[in-house]
C-alpha cells in the first residue's frame, strides 16, 4: 500500500504540475489574445478612421463633381448665346456688305449721271433746254393729277345730290374737245 500512496502522490504531484503548467499556458495564451485583440481593435478603429475620411473625401468629389457639371452647364448656355450672338452679327454683317456693294453701285451711276449733267448743263442753251423739259413734265404731271381727280369725282358721283354740303355736285365747268378730222 505503500507503494500504492506513492504513486498516488506522483500522480497527484503530475497532475497539479498538469494543471498548474496549464493553467499559466493558458494565462499566457489569454494574455496573447488579448494582446491581439487589443492590437485588432487599434486597427479596427484606425481603418474606420480612414473609412470616415475616405467617405468624407468621397462626398467632397461628389460635389465638386456637381459643381463643375452646373458650372459646365452654364459655360454650355453662355457658349450656345456667343454663338448664336455671332450668326446674327454676321448676317447683318452680310447685310451691311449687301448694302455698301448696292450704295457704291448706286454712288458711281450718280457720279456718272452728275457728270453728263455737267456736261449737259455746263453752256446756256442746254440749260434752258433741260428748264423747258422739267416745265414740261410739271405741266404733264399736273395735267394727269388732275384727270386722276376728275376720275375719282366721277366714281365717286354725286350720289342723288344736287348740292352736297353747301357745294353744287355737278361740275361747273364743260368740257368741249375738239379734234381736227383726218
Amino acid at each position: 500500500m505503500k507503494n500504492y500512496k506513492v504513486i498516488l502522490g506522483i500522480l497527484l504531484v503530475a497532475v497539479a504540475v498538469f494543471i498548474i503548467v496549464k493553467y499559466i499556458l493558458t494565462l499566457k495564451e489569454k494574455n496573447d489574445l488579448i494582446q491581439s485583440l487589443s492590437q485588432a481593435r487599434t486597427q479596427v478603429s484606425t481603418l474606420q478612421e480612414q473609412n470616415q475620411k475616405l467617405f468624407q473625401t468621397l462626398e467632397q468629389e461628389k460635389q465638386q463633381q456637381q459643381t463643375l457639371a452646373q458650372e459646365n452647364t452654364g459655360l454650355k448656355d453662355n457658349l450656345k448665346a456667343a454663338q448664336d450672338e455671332l450668326a446674327r452679327i454676321g448676317a447683318a454683317l452680310d447685310q451691311a456688305q449687301k448694302t455698301i456693294s448696292q450704295l457704291n453701285t448706286e454712288a458711281a451711276a450718280l457720279k456718272t449721271e452728275n457728270s453728263s449733267m455737267k456736261e449737259r448743263l455746263g453752256s446756256i442753251k442746254e440749260l434752258k433746254k433741260a428748264i423747258r423739259e422739267v416745265k414740261a413734265q410739271i405741266y404733264q404731271a399736273r395735267v394727269e393729277m388732275r384727270q386722276k381727280a376728275d376720275v375719282q369725282a366721277l366714281l365717286d358721283g354725286n350720289r342723288g345730290f344736287v348740292v352736297k354740303d353747301g357745294k353744287p355736285t355737278y361740275p361747273a365747268k364743260v368740257r368741249i374737245q375738239v379734234n381736227p378730222a383726218q
